[in-house]
Formats: structure tokens, C-alpha cells, sequence
């Protein structure tokens, strides 16, 4: 494996250079009126797709 390649690591993309990606799963609220914080619904399953 070379430093360009991009590795799925459980639910987490490591990137050339050291960078991680991970989805999380949140709510949209109204911009309007107060609001808590939108609980965390957990991460998106990252799969390796082919062509």
C-alpha cells in the first residue's frame, strides 16, 4: 500500500497525509426558536463500492 491510496477503516476514511473522514448522522431543526443541540444518531456504515 502507497501514502496515495485511500483506506476504509471500520466507518472512517483515512486520507493520504494523516486525514480521517467520518459521517455522523444528525437532525435538522428550524433555524427559527430555541433548540437543543441535535443528538448524535450514530455514524454512517462507509462500504467499499465496485464499478
Amino acid at each position: 500500500m502507497t501514502d496515495t491510496d485511500v483506506r476504509i477503516d471500520g466507518n472512517t476514511l483515512r486520507l493520504p497525509g494523516g486525514a480521517a473522514v467520518r459521517f455522523i448522522r444528525t437532525l435538522r431543526l428550524p433555524e427559527t426558536g430555541m433548540h437543543a443541540l441535535p443528538p448524535g444518531l450514530g455514524e454512517f456504515p462507509v462500504r467499499r463500492v465496485a464499478d
